[in-house]
Formats: C-alpha cells, sequence, structure tokens
C-alpha cells in the first residue's frame, strides 16, 4: 500500500491545464451606423462565405449566446486543444473541435503561457 501510494505521488497525470473564463464580447458598432453600411458588411459576409470555407458551420449562429467557456489546453505546448462554450443559464451549447468544426479557440494561434 506505501508503494503504491509513493507511485501515485510521483507520477503525474495531468498533461493538461483547464481555464474558464468569461467570453470577450466584441463592439460591433461600426456595423450599426448605418443601412448602406449594415447590406455592404451583410453582402461581403455572403460572398467570403462562398469563397472561403466556414470554420464552424454547425455552431455558427450561436457564438452570440455564449457567456463562459472552458479550454483545455496541453501542459506541453500551451496550445488549446478542447474548448465548451456555455450560455447565461450554464447550459453547454457547444464543444469543439467536433466533426467539421475546428473551433473557436482551437483554430486560434494562442498559446497559455504559465
Amino acid at each position: 500500500m506505501i508503494l503504491l501510494l509513493n507511485l501515485l505521488k510521483n507520477t503525474t497525470y495531468m498533461s493538461a491545464i483547464y481555464i474558464k473564463f468569461n467570453d470577450p464580447k466584441g463592439d460591433d458598432g461600426f456595423v450599426k451606423k448605418g443601412k448602406l453600411k449594415i447590406y455592404f458588411f451583410k453582402l461581403l459576409c455572403f460572398v467570403f462565405s462562398k469563397i472561403i470555407p466556414r470554420a464552424n458551420p454547425d455552431f455558427e449562429g450561436q457564438f452570440d449566446y455564449v457567456e463562459y467557456w472552458y479550454v483545455e489546453c496541453d501542459i506541453e505546448s500551451g496550445f488549446p486543444e478542447r474548448e465548451i462554450g456555455f450560455d447565461a443559464i450554464g447550459k453547454a451549447i457547444m464543444k469543439m473541435p467536433y466533426n467539421n468544426n475546428y473551433g473557436y479557440w482551437t483554430d486560434n494561434n494562442l498559446l497559455l503561457v504559465v
């Protein structure tokens, strides 16, 4: 029994670090200034969405509803590996990467420095 406890103390099982943070809400003020700018922005998004494939096709409309994130980062590399987005009542509304969804935080060149 003592040998097993010493073995457990000397063995590191944790290969990831988990962080929780509130969703940083951006300012869309430049879009709300006029009807012509809104129309142009929507048209530009439509054209780009036809040319460039979407990174998260299953979750595109849900990013505005995320209140906080759980992100799993690899300890050795510092890169995010998995993420879960939660809404205001604490319900998980998206998990990524999943199927054709690359992820919001995992698809960016982010690095956790500890």
